[in-house]
């Protein structure tokens, strides 16, 4: 692929309408390329702005099966939307966690327990 297929198929392209073989190899020709690295920018940039945008509904599977393609794609050629969306998928990761209420392990004597929530119930001015 050179330049020139590049202009040639930049809509298909960016619509996912061409093949996988020669999507790969106009990713590879875009990654090697500065003039049409260049080219693709402001598209990519607008697109990580929708990209940040839809994560949510593409990750829960809500998204339209061609959207999903599309920011697939989109995933596919923007290292920071793909670090973005690591990131994001980690946080989500960590907050289920952290709703989670810790194992005990041995669990605690029933008579702290009991000690606390004494304590715990009386008055402030008690305490």
């Amino acid at each position: 692929m050179n330049c020139q297929t590049l202009r040639q198929k930049l809509a298909e392209y960016v619509g996912e309408m061409l093949p996988a073989a020669d999507r790969d190899a106009l990713s590879a020709h875009i990654l090697g390329c500065t003039e049409c690295t260049a080219l693709v920018k402001p598209l990519r940039d607008l697109a990580c702005r929708e990209v940040i945008d839809s994560l949510a509904d593409y990750l829960d599977g809500t998204m339209s099966g061609a959207d999903s393609r599309s920011l697939a794609l989109h995933l596919e050629l923007c290292t920071e939307c793909e670090d973005y969306l690591d990131a994001y998928q980690q946080t989500i990761r960590l907050a289920k966690t952290s709703s989670e209420p810790p194992c005990l392990d041995p669990p605690l004597p029933d008579a702290l327990v009991r000690t606390v929530l004494a304590w715990r119930n009386r008055p402030p001015e008690a305490r």
